[in-house]
Formats: C-alpha cells, sequence, structure tokens
C-alpha cells in the first residue's frame, strides 16, 4: 500500500498568519540593517564601496558590532528568504493556482536556508539577490502544478555547478598548491583554510580530538550548549582572534599568503577539523552522518515531531560542514526554531483543511 501526500489547500486565517511572518522578518531585517548602519557608519560603507581592502577590514568589524549581547543580528537574514517562500507558496495555493504538499513545502524552505547559508562562502550580495529571485520565479512558474523534488534538486545543481565554476576557477589558477587539494578543500571547506590543511600547510589545532567533528552534538540546542563550554574550558577548541589566539592567526595567514591563496579568508570550517581528525578516512564520518540522517528522514515523513527535529539537527549539522564557517553557527538554533513553528503551522493547518489522498495498492 502506498500512502499519497496530502494536498495542501491553506485557509483564508494561514494567508495572514504567512503575510504578518513576512513582514515581521523584512522588519526584522530593516531593524538589522539599522543597528549596523548606526554603529558603523553611513560614510564607512560608502568608503569600503571605494576600497576593497577597506571593506574586508569592515567586514570584520561588523561581525563585532552586530552582536547585541549574546545575538548576532546578522543571523536575522537565514529566516528572510524561506519566509519569502512561505508567503509565495501560501498565497499561490490560496488562489487556486498551486496544488502541492507539505511535503513540498518544508523542502523548498529547508533548501532555501540551505542556500542562503551557501552563499556564505562566496560573498556576494548580488548573487544572492538573484538567487532569491529565482527561486520565487520557479515557484511561480510552476504554480499550475507544484514543485517537485527533482526540481528541487535540479534548482540546487544549476546553483552549485554556477558557483564552483566560477569560484575554483579562478582560485585554481591563483595558488601554488596541488590543484585536486583546492578543488577539494574549497567544495567542502568553504574558505581557504581546508585547502592548505589538505595540503599540510596549516595544521589543525587540537586534531585528532573529534572535539569539532562532534561538535554538532555539543552545541545541540537542548543542551544550551553546556558541553561544548565545558569543552572550550579545557581548551578543546579552535582558536580565534577574539579569544587571544592571534599568534596561531598571524602564522595562519603566514602559511597561506605563501600558498597563493587568499589570507584574508581564514576563516575555520567545520571540514577542516574534520580532516585533521580523521585525514582520507572522513568520508565514513559522512556516511555515519548520512546513515542517521536517513533513517530520521524516513521517520519524519510520518509526521513524528521528535523525528523530524532530530532529522532537521542532523542536516543542517552536515549542511555547516560543507558550507557553513564557525560565525554562522548561531543559525542553528535559529532553524531548529523556526523549524517548530513551521511545523506546528502546518500540522493544525494540515487537521484541518488538508485532503488525504486514497491509498492505492
Amino acid at each position: 500500500m502506498v500512502k499519497k501526500s496530502p494536498f495542501f489547500e491553506p485557509t483564508r486565517s494561514l494567508l495572514k498568519i504567512s503575510i504578518r511572518l513576512a513582514w515581521l522578518v523584512i522588519v526584522g531585517e530593516l531593524i538589522a540593517a539599522t543597528i549596523l548602519i548606526v554603529k558603523i557608519g553611513l560614510g564607512s560603507y560608502l568608503l569600503a564601496l571605494k576600497n576593497p581592502e577597506f571593506g574586508t577590514l569592515l567586514r570584520e568589524h561588523i561581525v563585532t558590532a552586530a552582536r547585541i549581547g549574546g545575538i548576532n543580528v546578522l543571523a536575522t537574514q537565514n529566516l528572510f528568504l524561506p519566509a519569502l517562500l512561505i508567503v509565495v507558496f501560501v498565497t499561490l495555493s490560496y488562489h487556486g493556482r498551486k496544488k502541492s504538499t507539505v511535503l513540498t513545502l518544508a523542502i523548498m524552505s529547508m533548501t532555501a536556508f540551505c542556500l542562503t547559508n551557501a552563499l556564505t562562502f562566496t560573498r556576494w550580495p548580488i548573487l544572492e539577490a538573484a538567487l532569491s529571485a529565482l527561486i520565487v520565479y520557479i515557484l511561480i512558474k510552476n504554480s499550475s502544478h507544484g514543485i517537485s523534488l527533482n526540481k528541487v534538486v535540479r534548482l540546487l545543481l544549476y546553483f552549485l555547478s554556477f558557483s564552483l565554476i566560477i569560484f575554483l576557477g579562478i582560485n585554481l589558477l591563483k595558488t601554488n598548491i596541488n590543484g585536486f587539494n583546492v578543488l577539494v578543500g574549497y567544495i567542502f571547506g568553504s574558505y581557504n583554510n581546508a585547502a592548505a590543511v589538505i595540503s599540510g600547510y596549516v595544521r589543525q589545532p587540537f586534531s585528532g580530538s573529534t572535539y569539532v567533528t562532534l561538535g554538532a552534538i555539543w552545541n545541540a540546542p537542548f543542551l544550551g550548549g553546556s558541553i561544548r563550554e565545558i569543552g572550550r574550558s579545557v581548551g578543546l577548541d579552535l582558536p580565534s582572534a577574539s579569544a587571544g589566539a592571534t599568534v596561531v592567526w598571524s602564522s595562519w595567514s603566514a602559511a597561506l599568503s605563501g600558498t597563493g591563496l587568499n589570507p584574508t579568508y581564514q576563516w575555520d570550517t567545520v571540514f577542516g577539523a574534520v580532516y585533521g581528525d580523521v585525514g582520507p578516512l572522513f568520508p565514513l564520518v559522512f556516511f555515519l552522518y548520512g546513515l542517521f540522517s536517513q533513517y530520521f528522514f524516513i521517520k519524519s515523513m510520518d509526521f513524528h515531531l521528535l523525528h523530524s527535529l532530530i532529522y532537521v539537527f542532523i542536516l543542517v549539522s552536515l549542511i555547516t560542514w560543507f558550507t557553513s564557517v564557525f560565525i554562522s553557527n548561531t543559525s542553528l538554533d535559529d532553524y531548529v526554531v523556526f523549524s517548530l513553528f513551521l511545523y506546528s503551522l502546518v500540522r493544525r493547518q494540515w487537521n484541518s483543511s488538508i485532503r488525504v489522498g486514497e491509498a492505492t495498492p
């Protein structure tokens, strides 16, 4: 027996909620931008447009200035694109132009989040805006028959191909190290450190401790980061300039300069630490995480809340290996909260206005 996916027919109340969600996120984005402009100064922004070197320093300053207490206001950008997609999806569905499934909604919002985080390694705001417009355009063009999983995967592949061809092509020509190592380092590591680690120019601190490899577990939202803090207190954490490890940071910069890699982009990625822990056996770590991810994905298909949250947690952990830097890890908690909100919203709507297709043999 094969159970058909339920068709999604939103009510007017859900349409209003989705629009309010979009306005809430947009207002949050404007507030975050205002805070940054006030702290940094509009003149600094204009100067950064003319001077690339000053722009790099400004970016580092923004990372610090964007923090209010323990919250980084830049994390709100991770909610903007998913919120926009939800509004378009629900609006088209409400007006009868689109018939799709709850699963498609979840996949599209998750894909949008993944792509937004993936753009952290390009640092191309224009590309991010173009990709956002492209996703919305595809949603509208396919409003008559919905968005299939195959089309979502195809969109992701187009994006990855476009980014990798441009980004990797430029950097492969500039470096003095093995081209294959640069290719692997950039695909998995986003920035220059992973390529240098694979080639042996840079050694990850505390390699072999597996602390960062298992960092997603230590930093689980429901643990409040308490276990990770214990690890930090005994030194099991990657160094950063803000933590006083300027000597290590400077040595990395010098090592990267000798390879032809841009020493400015030396933010660490999780993959570099994983490779430092297990070396060429890193595919085994990916396989184990993928195995757990597949198991909980199957369970989440039954709309079990706990399994769905665990699946999202594992999936986002995998995404951080490929695309994110440690500065973006705050988005994990945000996404779990966002997923919980989305799940409860869709679940309530499902109970009241979703027609479940009859089982077929």
